[in-house]
């Protein structure tokens, strides 16, 4: 004969999963997406950190007085007082 103890306690922790189960997926799919997020993250700020030593570098640069004039000349094309600039065109 079946025991009708062994039974209730059979049904109640089947109905204890079946009731438990959505939740845990949920949870799955949830730590999914925020390992997702956060290697996603962590290549962002990978590149952040590479502009950030870039721009670093370009300080550094920029503490040189000749680096500084080089850079003003190219960029802004500014002259010295009484400097002439040839331009070579095709």
């Amino acid at each position: 004969m079946i025991n009708s103890k062994r039974v209730g306690a059979v049904l109640w922790i089947l109905f204890t999963i079946a009731s438990f189960a959505p939740n845990m997926y949920r949870s799955c799919v949830k730590i999914s997406k925020l390992e997702n997020e956060i290697s996603s993250l962590k290549e962002s700020q990978c590149s952040i950190k590479e502009k950030i030593k870039m721009y670093e570098e370009e300080t550094e640069k920029l503490k040189d007085i000749d680096n500084r004039e080089k850079m003003v000349r190219d960029k802004l094309q500014m002259v010295k007082h009484g400097e002439k600039i040839y331009r070579v065109t095709k």
